[in-house]
């Protein structure tokens, strides 16, 4: 990679982590992080996760937004919105939990595992939710395919 597509994906992270306005937050994790992978995707989570930089401006909602891939205006709110991955939870390598764990600090950390509770993760199917050969698609999927949040 060069250093000029080294210094765009980093101030692409920079600008979605420091930001402290939510929506311009989900805006760009809809452009550039939709299925959370690649570099500018890497880069924010390190950024969130940094405890040598300055104070994230609302890390808490900023990490749910990516563990459960969904956005709600505030916590008793009816209605619900997919942000990333079709709304779909993210279930990270437990070195990446206990980072999270550490940034947020354990208040924090128990509200997003009480949001979690009850999540799965799996494979997904194709867009159009037709059945594959085997009869799973997104609203059917394969049980076996399929992991239960478990901090």
């Amino acid at each position: 990679t060069n250093r000029i597509e080294q210094i765009r994906v980093l101030e692409l992270a920079r600008r979605a982590v420091l930001t402290n306005d939510i929506g311009v937050y989900l805006g760009r994790m809809m452009v550039y992080a939709p299925t959370r992978g690649g570099k500018i995707f890497d880069t924010m989570l390190s950024l969130l996760l940094d405890r040598s930089q300055k104070q994230v401006p609302l890390l808490a909602e900023k990490i749910s937004i990516i563990f459960t891939g969904r956005y709600k205006e505030h916590r008793d709110a009816e209605k619900e919105f997919d942000v990333l991955s079709s709304g779909l939870a993210w279930f990270p390598d437990r070195s990446i939990i206990n980072r999270v764990r550490e940034a947020l600090g354990e208040d924090q950390w128990n509200d997003l595992d009480q949001l979690m509770r009850g999540r799965t993760c799996g494979h997904v199917y194709r867009i159009s939710d037709i059945p594959n050969r085997h009869g799973y698609h997104d609203s059917h999927p394969n049980p076996n395919l399929t992991v239960q949040w478990a901090s």
